[in-house]
């Protein structure tokens, strides 16, 4: 027999240590089954030595409680065979067991390999026990074998082989399906009256027990007020009543920092806004050091704007934009550093000016483009002068030149159709 097991299946324990399993098992009132897969590799000598050790094993401990035997399935399988064992064969060997197994009160039948209609036919050579329904099989099926049986389809096939069904249990006694009812309902209203307190407490617990937080979350936990430290993400578990969990959030928080009048290191009076970008890095000192960390932050943005915003003239807060928000994320940064948050950013949005500056800066700016306007037109002026000086100085080293310019303006003004006639004649000195 072990040289089939080496064959067919090297890995697995030889015969000797199975039985010695068996004999342990039975000894601590473990109840188990005995199989045999054939139609494979083995002789016919190979069964008979199959059957005897088992039933000499049930003489020593007698704790077999049934014997199931199947034939090989040799669909997606490795090993293969000449010719697949036939019903018949089956049907043979079923009652082979039941007069050799003498001992083993329980034979049953393999519908689950053999089909439903061969599985009724066993009951007829040997056979006491039909199985059962199963939720899941996943041994036969992966050889291609995948029959299916309810109970009331099992119940029918016993029936039409002239047997009445039983139900069993795993211990396969009988049990009638009136008694279960009936211990059911008489155990109904103690299941109940021990569900209710059960669910009310779940109900009530469950929720302060287990927390679950978010990637981007932190959750703070205190055990009778004192600080254990920051757990997450994930599922957090705590102890109810003792423990006590805040929640913080460690995504950029925006803030928008109301507007406030403003004056400036060169006395204009203004109107400034700004957001503030910050998020907590440490959730702990976020929790203990500061009651309220958005409202503190938002309170030390807005008296940080005041103050580095009235320490600036009207133009650098105008043309100097950038480097102000540096300052002031910085101040803040600093300021908040202690109470777990990290300022990335502040952005100064809008300045808004009085009236009156609003005309005078634009007044001044019209003044300025004309004072350019003045000195652009002057330098053209003074070039065009200086231009004329140094061609008069040319001319008067040669007269002639003078005639040459003359008789040039003549040509360009008659070539422009032009009525008016030139009439050339020295001037009286």
């Amino acid at each position: 027999m072990d040289r089939v097991r080496k064959r067919i299946s090297p890995l697995k324990i030889n015969s000797d240590e199975w039985l010695e399993v068996m004999q342990v098992a039975h000894e601590l009132g473990l109840k188990s089954s005995a199989t045999m897969m054939f139609g494979h590799v083995e002789t016919i000598e190979d069964r008979v030595e199959h059957l005897q050790r088992i039933r000499d094993q049930q003489d020593r401990s007698g704790g077999f409680t049934a014997f199931i035997c199947w034939t090989f399935q040799p669909q997606h399988t490795v090993l293969k065979v000449k010719q697949p064992t036939g019903v018949s064969e089956y049907l043979r060997m079923q009652a082979l067991a039941r007069i050799f197994l003498d001992n083993i009160d329980n034979i049953q039948s393999s519908w689950v390999t053999q089909g439903p209609d061969i599985g009724q036919i066993a009951l007829r050579y040997g056979a006491n026990d039909f199985g059962s329904v199963m939720m899941e099989e996943n041994v036969v099926s992966s050889a291609g074998t995948t029959f299916r049986l309810d109970a009331a389809q099992i119940e029918s096939l016993i029936h039409g082989a002239g047997y009445e069904p039983r139900r069993r249990n795993n211990w396969v006694r009988t049990v009638e399906l009136k008694e279960t009812v009936m211990e059911l309902l008489e155990a109904l209203p103690r299941l109940i009256s021990w569900a209710i307190p059960v669910i009310i407490l779940a109900v009530i617990i469950l929720p302060q027990a287990i927390r679950i937080l978010r990637e981007y979350e932190r959750g703070v936990i205190f055990r009778l007020g004192k600080l254990l430290g920051a757990k997450g993400p994930g599922v957090i578990f705590l102890i109810p009543i003792v423990d006590r969990m805040v929640r913080m959030d460690l995504r950029v928080v925006t803030i928008s920092v109301e507007k406030q009048e403003v004056m400036t290191r060169d006395n204009v009076p203004v109107t400034v806004d700004a957001v503030v970008y910050f998020r907590v890095v440490d959730p702990q000192a976020a929790v203990v050091k500061v009651e309220n960390f958005l409202k503190a932050t938002s309170l030390m943005s807005q008296t940080t704007l005041r103050s580095v915003l009235g320490q600036a003239p009207l133009d650098d807060l105008l043309s100097q934009r950038e480097s102000i928000n540096l300052k002031l994320q910085e101040i803040i940064d600093r300021q908040t550093e202690p109470w777990g948050v990290k300022v990335t950013a502040v952005e100064v949005k809008d300045v808004a000016l009085p009236d009156t500056m609003k005309r005078a800066m634009a007044k001044q700016a019209e003044a300025e483009r004309e004072r350019r306007a003045k000195i652009v037109n002057a330098e053209g002026e003074f070039q065009a002068a200086e231009k004329m000086v140094q061609a008069a100085a040319m001319m008067s080293k040669e007269p002639i030149a003078l005639q040459l310019r003359f008789l040039q303006t003549m040509r360009e003004i008659s070539s422009e159709h032009n009525t008016t006639t030139f009439f050339p004649f020295r001037s009286i000195s």
